[in-house]
């Protein structure tokens, strides 16, 4: 099965990054499964949360991909709550995209950082939260 998924981004090594990412997780869920991600589009944050220019960029990135094809929009929490700001943004890009699958996600810092420092460095403190999908929704392992 084909599928396109269109990608906006803040910074230069997710632009990169994605693409690499997405395609390892759809062949380890699913080897029969192309996925298709155009370059994605990258913009700054600080123009993704002015009203209008986060909807702009969504809708190029889907005109890149030609043809159906779903959203990620992938940006760094910063220092406003992810639970506040992603309803926020995805609310706006579903008011401008309509039926269009999207889905946007948040990097918390502190996760962020954790990720990048060496294992065997951290505390189990830093250590992230392993999250897995079970019949009645995410779960801690």
């Amino acid at each position: 099965m084909k599928v396109r998924l269109a990608c906006v981004v803040e910074g230069d090594g997710d632009e990169k990054a994605v693409p690499v990412l997405l395609r390892r997780l759809a062949d380890a869920l699913d080897p029969g499964l192309a996925l298709e991600i155009p370059r994605p589009v990258r913009m700054r944050r600080s123009q993704l949360l002015k009203e209008g220019q986060l909807e702009r960029a969504a809708v190029f990135a889907l005109q890149t991909a030609v043809g159906k094809a779903g959203l990620l929009v992938l940006m760094d929490a910063d220092d406003d709550p992810p639970s506040e700001l992603g309803p926020r943004l995805a609310s706006r890009i579903r008011d401008r995209l309509g039926t269009v699958p999207a889905c946007v996600v948040l990097a918390r810092r502190d996760l962020d950082a954790s990720a990048s420092t060496p294992e065997e460095t951290r505390s189990p403190a830093q250590l992230p939260v392993t999250r897995g999908l079970a019949s009645g929704g995410p779960s801690e392992s």
